[in-house]
């Protein structure tokens, strides 16, 4: 059968939905509709359901995809922002998938094994997407919430935090990186400029250990660790043999300071910039997550 007319009897299983409004096709070539349902009379709150079919994969039946998102019309009334109730008691983004199937040749709607209607899939989803409102039945949906999408969020922005702070610590770095627009900047207290690329940028001041050039900060940072160690090992009269065997000799001292120094001043800053950066993207898109069902 052609895809348009799947597309054109699909959707006209949905025309006669009662309750929902503004009923508009997706203009791409997905097979496809949204339609909203306002919250509680609201005139700005309002649900945005989005039903879309599986693209053809020759099976008989197709997955039907529901996905709803809650939030307040913009000034314009021509976008859905997100919106946040101040009890907490407010529909939650949920999503269906594998639950509904449309079978074309038949013309049918079903809820697993079972003959549907368009109405009792868009009433039960509903039901389901604003249960989160209800104190007790809504509890175990709001719990979901908080460990599948809060918690999580708020694990990523706090390593982010941390690794913010251990790079300033480290380099002398003040990084930042914008999860929507993928770019970065960088105001370094090691560095004269603003350390964005920008013609008044001076390089960055540096020392030479042992023949390595490392930055001022990076050097001072290490001597600071290095002498911090070593307090504690004299207070506590800590010797270990194969730091005694490194200290005798002078070659692997050498070793070890390039190579832990080269650690601090190249290796560390780039881990936690990529840290930075990971941890970002991922606490941006945890708000946008929705639940299953």
């Amino acid at each position: 059968m052609d895809e348009g007319r799947i597309k054109e009897k699909f959707i006209n299983k949905f025309r006669r939905l009662q309750g929902f409004q503004s009923l508009t096709p997706f203009i791409d070539s997905s097979t496809g509709f949204s339609v909203v349902k306002k919250f509680k009379n609201s005139k700005t709150k309002l649900s945005l359901i989005k039903v879309s079919l599986q693209d053809n994969d020759g099976t008989a039946r197709r997955r039907i995809y529901v996905r709803a998102a809650f939030g307040r019309l913009d000034k314009d009334r021509s976008a859905l922002l997100p919106t946040k109730s101040p009890n907490r008691l407010a529909p939650i983004d949920i999503e269906s998938v594998g639950e509904y199937f449309y079978d074309p040749l038949k013309d049918l709607l079903y809820e697993g094994d079972e003959v549907t209607t368009a109405q009792k899939i868009m009433d039960k989803f509903y039901s389901e997407h604003i249960k989160s409102t209800k104190v007790f039945v809504g509890a175990p949906l709001r719990l979901r919430l908080v460990l599948q999408v809060k918690m999580p969020a708020q694990f990523f922005r706090l390593v982010e935090k941390v690794s913010h702070f251990l790079l300033l610590i480290f380099s002398g770095e003040r990084f930042s990186w914008n999860p929507f627009f993928q770019n970065e900047s960088t105001n370094s207290s090691a560095q004269g400029g603003a350390g964005n690329g920008s013609p008044d940028d001076k390089p960055p001041k540096t020392l030479s250990i042992f023949g390595y050039e490392a930055s001022r900060w990076a050097v001072v940072v290490y001597a600071l660790i290095n002498l911090a160690v070593y307090t504690l090992f004299v207070e506590f009269n800590f010797k270990p043999r194969i730091l005694s065997r490194l200290i005798e000799n002078n070659f692997l001292t050498v070793m070890y300071v390039v190579l832990s120094l080269g650690l601090i001043d190249f290796v560390l800053p780039r881990c936690l910039k990529y840290l930075i950066k990971l941890a970002s993207n991922r606490a941006a898109e945890y708000p946008f997550k929705k639940i299953k069902i």
